[in-house]
């Protein structure tokens, strides 16, 4: 009897040994499929904002009143988002009133995407302080192994686009990407050669192949405004312009995730509103 309680004994362990096994097969080959998945099918969020926002957006507001959807200022049969950040509203650490996602895309993956934006009379103010208000960025997450307690970088956006006015009441656009954090500063920052208009529909668009590397094609952002490039630079390897800024554009392997809406300097003095419609982006592997 004893020995065939062994045997039975031998017989079960050896069952969930295979058993374990066989799931843990099964569980590589979802892995492997998912990545295959990843690299194969464009990944594609939209919104036209209208009736309801869509779910894959992440609120970063100070009270829920920030932001709204509403009638075009410009066109009444048509709906936008508008986003308000007023003087107090302090989130996550910064004075902002900002929307996000995770496209989760990380080294090798080439994002296109692009929104429209207005910014209203209101906006303008003259005998102000210069300052600024970044509109759209794409923002670091921590290293492996750390959350946002433990991470004690101090990093800059790698890729950010903003509107700074100067005592005049002038509002300039720039388009900035690169890397700075402690001694490193590699950003490299392309003014809009013509000042910004109220109550004006601009449309932003980019390209971005993610790296941590600059190597030639590699590693680069192409923005746009209105379907025209922000960068005219001459390549003599190909003779073409690459209309490109190249430049590291990730610190680590974890990707970047998007951010608009409004985040300002601390020295502002009055409340503001921006209004946002027909978001697009689409990305997949490409190296």
């Amino acid at each position: 009897m004893d020995n065939i309680l062994i045997n039975r004994g031998f017989l079960y362990f050896v069952l969930l040994i295979c058993s374990l096994n066989l799931f843990s097969c099964k569980e590589k080959e979802k892995e492997i499929e998912y990545s295959l998945t990843e690299i194969k099918e464009p990944k594609i969020f939209c919104d036209d904002f209208e009736n309801e926002m869509q779910n894959f957006w992440i609120k970063q507001l100070a009270h829920e009143s920030r932001d709204s959807i509403l009638k075009d200022p410009l066109n009444k049969n048509n709906t936008v988002l508008k986003v308000t950040n007023n003087l107090e509203d302090r989130v996550s650490g910064g004075i902002r009133s900002e929307l996000l996602f995770f496209p989760k895309d990380s080294i090798g993956y080439k994002t296109k995407y692009s929104f429209r934006f207005l910014l209203p009379e209101e906006f303008f103010k003259k005998g102000e302080a210069k300052g600024w208000y970044i509109i759209h960025q794409w923002h670091d997450a921590p290293e492996p192994g750390f959350n946002w307690k433990t991470y004690k970088r101090k990093t800059q956006p790698p890729v950010h686009l903003l509107v700074e006015h100067n005592t005049n009441g002038e509002y300039f656009l720039y388009f900035k990407s690169g890397l700075e954090t402690g001694s490193l500063n590699e950003i490299e920052s392309i003014k809009w050669k013509e000042k910004l208009k109220p109550n004006k529909w601009y449309t932003f668009s980019c390209e971005i192949l993610w790296g941590m590397y600059s190597a030639e094609n590699f590693s680069y952002a192409k923005p746009k405004l209105d379907g025209k490039y922000f960068v005219n630079k001459f390549n003599t390897k190909d003779s073409t312009f690459t209309h490109k800024i190249v430049r590291r554009n990730m610190y680590n392997s974890i990707p970047n995730y998007f951010k608009f809406g409004l985040y300002r300097a601390g020295y502002e003095k009055y409340n503001r509103d921006i209004y946002f419609d027909d978001f697009y982006l689409e990305s997949e592997r490409v190296k």
